[in-house]
């Protein structure tokens, strides 16, 4: 165990829930005091993600993902005049029953486009090296269904490649797909620093912080970061660097430094849970 670990989880122990999560809403819900409270729920949270984790079809880091989404709205809604804080709690994490119901069917969960991209690029390299030659796009896919097929996903088409060659040669996908390309979303602690971020109360423009967020940045990171209407984290609508520009009226220059700021206030977060 880290130090901090150490000390919040020596600090929530000393500390019953309901003052921790007092302390936390009298702060205005800043992360430095949602992570006590988060420590001493930790082995509740677990409990329940353990539940599911040998379920095939939905990878665990998506379930601790779901929990500590439900977790967090859990500690916004709860009212202490109405219930008792730990039975709020387990009520919202006993909807991960139904969320690994719902994403059991494997015909319903998306790829991460992160994981298209890796898989073109891996048969692309793969294809390289065996053939001495930069391989078509119809070989690409035939190496690429080979894997496909044995782990069970959908063939990839010639048209869904071709669409994808085409973006990966636009040089904004890349600096807007940043974030991804440092494997994010990989630990329940990155998942659980995006979930923080996402939903936390950005600084103030101009003020300076090594993981909090101003306005702006908020702004792009949920884009760069967007969530599906069920709360779960959809790289699929991941927004292009010109697309974001043009939708907050940014410079591109502007979205680009700020996603390398973004990248490393999202680290530095992940190190401090």
């Amino acid at each position: 165990m880290n130090p901090l670990d150490e000390f919040l989880t020596k600090f929530a122990a000393q500390n019953n829930e309901v003052e921790l999560w007092q302390k936390w809403k009298d702060n205005n819900e800043h992360p430095d005091h949602f992570q006590p409270l988060y420590k001493k729920f930790e082995p509740t949270i677990n409990s329940q993600v353990n539940k599911f984790a040998r379920n095939p079809n939905v990878p665990k880091t998506r379930i601790s993902f779901e929990a500590d989404k439900m977790f967090l709205k859990a500690c916004q809604s709860f009212d202490p005049t109405q219930a008792q804080l730990k039975t709020h709690v387990i009520n919202h994490l006993k909807k991960l029953s139904r969320f690994v119901g719902d994403n059991s069917n494997t015909g319903k969960i998306s790829e991460p486009r992160r994981l298209m991209i890796h898989a073109f690029n891996h048969s692309k390299d793969t294809l390289s090296e065996e053939l001495g030659k930069a391989p078509s796009l119809e070989e690409i896919m035939k190496h690429m269904n080979v894997d496909r097929e044995e782990q069970g996903h959908e063939a990839v088409k010639i048209n869904d490649l071709k669409r994808l060659q085409s973006e990966l040669s636009k040089r904004d996908l890349s600096e807007s797909l940043a974030m991804n390309d440092a494997e994010l979303y990989k630990t329940p602690k990155e998942q659980q620093a995006i979930v923080m971020l996402h939903y936390s109360t950005p600084i103030a423009a101009g003020e300076k912080h090594q993981y909090r967020l101003t306005p702006d940045e908020h702004n792009v990171f949920k884009r760069i970061f967007p969530l599906s209407e069920e709360g779960a984290l959809d790289l699929d609508k991941t927004m292009k660097l010109k697309d974001i520009a043009t939708e907050l009226h940014f410079s591109a220059p502007k979205v680009s430094r700020t996603i390398k700021t973004l990248n490393k206030k999202l680290l530095k977060a992940t190190e401090l849970i």
